[in-house]
């Protein structure tokens, strides 16, 4: 009895519906998978109108790069900025921005710090407006009531960094 040989030739292998799976499967994957988004600071920039110089109408907070902060040139502790600025923003409603300068050294956490000590202080001059505007917290207030609060006491905050070389 003759046995075959099934193994003579090698047949030819189609690639073309191969690419077709390959990338059916590409688009599968892509579709289906999920991408991590990157979470920043919410911030809203004003335009660019040149180099704003601070001729005293704004706070001015520093923070050098021993980690010191200064409120319009006073030594302050975090939690000293806070109470300040919220007493600041009361008396002198929304006429003043607030001017914030860093460092180039300054670590991120460290900048975080002091710009959450901004928002935090602003959103506490807003409680206290919206309290005794309407009496109700700030988060308790319609869209319109909490728009007239924003716009009192907008977060107007510009910065800058202050290269430490010459």
């Amino acid at each position: 009895m003759k046995t075959r040989n099934r193994l003579k030739g090698f047949r030819e292998f189609a690639s073309g519906p191969m690419a077709d799976i390959a990338f059916l499967l590409l688009i599968f994957f892509l579709v289906t998978s999920t991408f991590q988004h990157e979470k920043g600071i919410k911030t809203t920039l004003p335009p660019l109108q040149g180099i704003v110089q601070n001729n005293g109408e704004a706070i001015e907070i520093m923070l050098n790069e021993n980690k010191q902060i200064l409120l319009n040139e006073t030594h302050l502790t975090s939690s000293q900025l806070y109470n300040e600025l919220v007493i600041l923003l009361t008396n002198q409603g929304s006429s003043k921005g607030i001017h914030l300068s860093t460092s180039e050294n300054i670590s991120y956490n460290d900048y975080l710090e002091i710009y959450d000590t901004i928002r935090r202080s602003i959103r506490s001059v807003r409680n206290i407006a919206s309290q005794s505007e309407f009496g109700a917290s700030f988060d308790l207030l319609d869209q319109n009531n909490r728009s007239k609060i924003e716009a009192q006491y907008p977060l107007k905050v510009s910065e800058r960094f202050v290269s430490t070389s010459i």
